[in-house]
């Protein structure tokens, strides 16, 4: 974690060809895809210890790639974490809390709930009394991402579509369908939340264009980002994002 976050740092100061050639190993057995067994002879003890901690490998700060090929997630179609904050926001009637996924739950909370996550404890969330938390817990996870739910080689495109002629709408759905399965998966369970707390934005003030500025940042973002680029972006990146919350089921064609 450690090692990516300080790569993450540098990201804007190296040449794209390096990142194309860096590949992280969460499991010794994993190595494999890139070295022949015959030129990396390991000692047994290596590899059975890499697959009994397999399950502990971290939930946050992970593509979601990683995250579904733990062997909690073999029968998962998206994430632990977003599928359990998910159901809690549900059953605590979230579309009902004031200003929910705008304001700040408490962070040792979160950073609680982050561990046992990433640990491969799921934490029963129901003793949480505080809907803030679990969806800031959820915010965290999008926003911690190594890549982004719509990845990195997808901001051009989206950027593009949304200021191309023609229909907004069409323009972006022809950049969703090729969203790959499990992100597109976690988009449409975010929709779904989103479409559910914005229904009843008369009582909890998140209407779509404020559960747009909330979003945006999280699952949209540039691959080498710059200040300036982001505030320049920034504008268009909300429309896109509020784009697909008002028409969840045009832009996200099956």
């Amino acid at each position: 974690m450690w090692v990516k976050g300080i790569m993450r740092m540098f990201k804007p100061f190296i040449s794209t060809k390096f990142w194309q050639k860096l590949v992280y190993i969460e499991n010794i057995n994993d190595i494999y895809k890139y070295i022949a067994r015959d030129q990396l002879m390991l000692p047994d003890f290596v590899t059975q210890h890499s697959s009994s901690s397999k399950k502990s490998a971290p939930i946050f700060g992970v593509t979601l790639e990683e995250v579904m090929g733990r062997p909690d997630h073999e029968h998962r179609n998206i994430p632990i974490v977003v599928e359990k904050t998910i159901e809690y926001l549900y059953k605590c009637n979230a579309n009902t809390v004031q200003g929910i996924f705008r304001l700040s739950g408490s962070t040792q909370q979160i950073t609680t709930l982050r561990k046992q996550f990433d640990a491969g404890t799921a934490p029963n969330l129901s003793t949480v009394d505080d809907p803030h938390v679990v969806a800031g817990l959820l915010k965290l996870f999008l926003r911690e991402m190594a890549e982004p739910l719509f990845p990195f080689d997808m901001y051009t495109r989206l950027i593009n579509a949304y200021k191309s002629e023609g229909n907004a709408i069409q323009n972006i759905s022809a950049v969703m369908d090729d969203l790959p399965t499990t992100n597109k998966a976690l988009l449409k369970s975010l929709l779904e939340l989103t479409t559910y707390i914005e229904k009843n934005a008369s009582v909890n003030q998140m209407t779509s264009s404020n559960l747009s500025i909330v979003f945006a940042p999280n699952i949209i973002r540039a691959p080498q980002e710059t200040m300036q680029q982001a505030i320049m972006d920034s504008p268009v990146v909300n429309s896109i994002v509020r784009l697909l919350l008002d028409n969840p089921s045009e832009c996200l064609r099956q």
